[in-house]
């Protein structure tokens, strides 16, 4: 069963296609705000004909609040168009399969991370697993403040997606935002309201 998977959810873009749970091919990229313009031409690079596809897993959260509603709106919409099967699947699970070592951290936000699933303030966690070694998504200087497992020890978004126990297909995925976006005003917008 030919299965395009995606996860726009962490700061790396990734997209992959399998043959059942066997990856074909995989891309990954990045994340800088852009998935609405990059997203769908690279997996039209990926997949020959989108009309193949018969599964679609998609990344649904937590995770950036943009590249969340554009993975889950592109899902969603191959899946009507190509009448794949369509199932959602948390950063949780996936980032709880790419590294057999240490303890699994995933930003919030600036100042926030999840642990267990919970949102967490970073410097408390951060000083709580000192001596440990940490993996997941974090935010560069996050990164710097905590003891990192070596990168090649981390496996890639298609190498795990196979794995992942998907429940039963779904006609829409909802994106899994845990907790409200957090909206910054800029400063150009600032400076015209004062």
């Amino acid at each position: 069963m030919l299965t395009l998977a995606m996860d726009t959810a962490s700061s790396t873009t990734s997209i992959a296609l399998l043959d059942g749970d066997k990856l074909l091919d995989e891309r990954s990229w990045k994340s800088n705000q852009n998935e609405a313009e990059k997203l769908l031409p690279e997996i039209m690079k990926l997949v020959p004909d989108i009309y193949d596809i018969k599964r679609i897993i998609a990344v649904s959260g937590p995770g950036s609040f943009t590249g969340l509603r554009v993975g889950v709106t592109v899902a969603n919409t191959l899946s009507f168009l190509t009448k794949a099967e369509l199932y959602g699947v948390d950063s949780f699970s996936v980032w709880g399969k790419r590294c057999d070592e240490g303890v699994l951290l995933i930003k919030a936000g600036r100042r926030e991370v999840f642990l267990d699933e919970k949102v967490r303030e970073f410097d408390e966690v951060a000083e709580e697993l000192k001596g440990q070694k940490v993996f997941g998504d974090l935010l560069p200087e996050q990164k710097e403040k905590v003891d990192l497992v070596d990168e090649s020890g981390i496996r890639s978004f298609g190498e795990v997606i196979g794995e992942i126990k998907l429940g039963e297909p779904v006609d829409i995925i909802q994106p899994n935002y845990k907790r409200p976006p957090q909206i910054t005003i800029s400063k150009d917008k600032w400076k015209k309201q004062k």
